[in-house]
């Protein structure tokens, strides 16, 4: 059933080019209103087209010729665009990182469109280039916990930084490297050998990104049985690279692992980072955000010993999409990456473009100014203990079916899962059978997306389960607070009525689950 809006304004008047720049469209904001609060109660089952079909209604690349009006271009968009849009926020839909957003955001956003302040240079943003740096010390303080007078005396600093913004964790993460890629060359003599980065194998891909741009070599090493970073090998690759005269670039621990939620041992690392002259750097993309919350300081406990940690505000910090931070534990750090323009970006300028590797950048600081102040640190604090309380209720509904096999208990708010066709529950299965699983999950996961009530995402990788052989996992994220234990119900009923289905066609052969391997 597609969701129908009343277009509450019918004026189709045009305004010159000229108005386009002077006149108000105050008219239309019951209109979009209406359009925003539908979308927001409503699934992607609304969206009747497939792929290939949504593709077509994309396919003429020519600028039109002649302007339309305001109300022609909004019915269009509420026909032809809105019911293809992707319901991020719906209670049912668990399978992704992305926030759902706290209402302010609806005004803010206004605020940020129109202000259209350019985050790079203080000639073009004045008042928030401060506010910028003023969110990055908030922010600071709570994973580095230096001493006030240091925050007071560098908080509006030309020269030195907290940090800096980015447009999301990848972003963070590369300017990670490139500054530790510069650290280690300023000061080894051996530079016409490949640095390295070595992390876990769970790291996430915008490190593969960085070692491509930065011309190093990354390595991974198994992990643990708590899907943590294997210290043994870890400190193995390190002699051996030090054997070979390899300058180690960074170490990398991941605060929330983008399958298991785990938290790489910190402190440990930190000890081998120091003992190696290596730079240590804490991807908390998504679980950095947890410091706000008491349980989060005890997952997340010696983050301070990092060089720097990447925090992601559009994902646990409720901000839009595009909000990237990367912390940098001395004020000093981002220096080693500092680029000046004789037009722009000055010496003896307050210009943070100096110090970032995006030159033209939004306001977003702006949100997560507004998110700590109309929250407050107790708000978060409810909100990311909420989600950690959900993750283990959600864990102990699995526990408690046949169908369900939970892979490993969640230390933080998300989790991997399987279905277990009825003739695979209660055993150990053979490597042939696993990738029978495998594929019909695949399918499952699949059909339950394209019927889009509910969803999750789904991975693959290596689990303690079986260690030798890669499963296909269903992956939940635990993060939007408005779902609910019924939710969770709804999400995991829909994928047995599939799966059931399935079963069926599986065993009257009109499927071949080979093919979806």
């Amino acid at each position: 059933m597609n969701t129908i809006y009343s277009t509450t304004c019918t004026s189709r008047n045009k305004v010159d080019v000229e108005g386009l720049f002077t006149q108000g469209f105050s008219q239309f904001d019951g209109w979009i209103d209406e359009m925003c609060q539908q979308f927001l109660q409503s699934t992607d089952s609304c969206d009747n087209l497939n792929i290939s079909q949504l593709k077509m209604l994309f396919m003429d690349t020519n600028i039109p010729e002649k302007q339309i009006g305001m109300a022609d271009y909004l019915d269009d968009f509420q026909h032809n665009i809105l019911p293809h849009c992707s319901h991020l926020a719906s209670p049912t839909y668990i399978g992704h990182m992305t926030s759902p957003l706290p209402n302010f955001v609806n005004q803010l956003s206004r605020l940020v469109m129109i202000l259209n302040q350019n985050m790079m240079k203080i000639e073009s943003c004045r008042g928030l280039c401060f506010l910028e740096r003023q969110v990055l010390g908030m922010l600071h303080q709570e994973v580095f916990g230096l001493d006030e007078k240091c925050y007071q005396q560098y908080v509006q600093h030309a020269s030195y930084n907290f940090g800096c913004f980015t447009s999301g964790g990848t972003v963070a993460n590369i300017t990670a490297m490139w500054i530790a890629r510069n650290k280690m060359q300023n000061r080894s003599d051996n530079v016409q050998k490949k640095g390295i980065i070595i992390g876990s194998e769970l790291m996430h891909y915008s490190f593969d990104k960085a070692a491509d741009l930065l011309g190093l070599t990354l390595i991974r090493v198994p992990f643990d049985d708590h899907y943590q970073i294997s210290i043994p090998h870890l400190a193995e690759a390190l002699n051996k690279a030090k054997q070979q005269q390899q300058p180690i670039v960074s170490l990398v621990a991941i605060a929330g692992t983008t399958d298991f939620g785990s938290v790489d041992p910190i402190s440990d690392m930190a000890k081998l980072a120091q003992l190696h002259q290596a730079y240590l750097h804490v991807d908390g993309a998504w679980g950095g955000a947890m410091i706000l919350c008491e349980e989060g300081k005890v997952l997340l406990k010696n983050i301070e010993m990092a060089d720097s940690v990447t925090i992601d505000g559009h994902k646990q910090l409720m901000t839009p999409i595009g909000c990237g931070i990367l912390l940098t534990k001395d004020v000093d750090t981002l220096d080693e990456i500092r680029k000046e323009a004789p037009y722009a970006i000055r010496s003896t300028s307050l210009d943070q473009g100096r110090f970032t590797l995006e030159g033209t950048r939004p306001a977003m600081a702006l949100y997560l100014h507004a998110a700590f102040h109309l929250l407050g640190k107790d708000g978060f604090g409810e909100l990311l203990s909420k989600s950690l309380n959900r993750a283990k209720m959600m864990a102990k509904m699995l526990e408690e079916t046949d169908e369900f096999e939970l892979v490993h208990t969640p230390r933080m708010n998300l989790m991997v899962y399987r279905y277990l066709p009825v003739s695979y529950r209660g055993r150990t299965l053979t490597k042939e059978e696993n990738e029978n699983v495998s594929a019909f999950n695949v399918v499952l996961q699949k059909r339950q997306r394209a019927l889009g009530n509910t969803f999750v995402s789904r991975t693959k990788r290596v689990t303690n389960l079986y260690p030798d052989q890669p499963l296909v996992l269903f992956r939940a994220v635990m993060l939007n607070p408005l779902t609910t234990r019924s939710d969770i119900q709804t999400v995991l009923a829909d994928q047995l009525v599939i799966a059931e289905n399935l079963e069926k066609e599986v065993q009257d052969k009109r499927i071949i689950l080979g093919d979806y391997q």
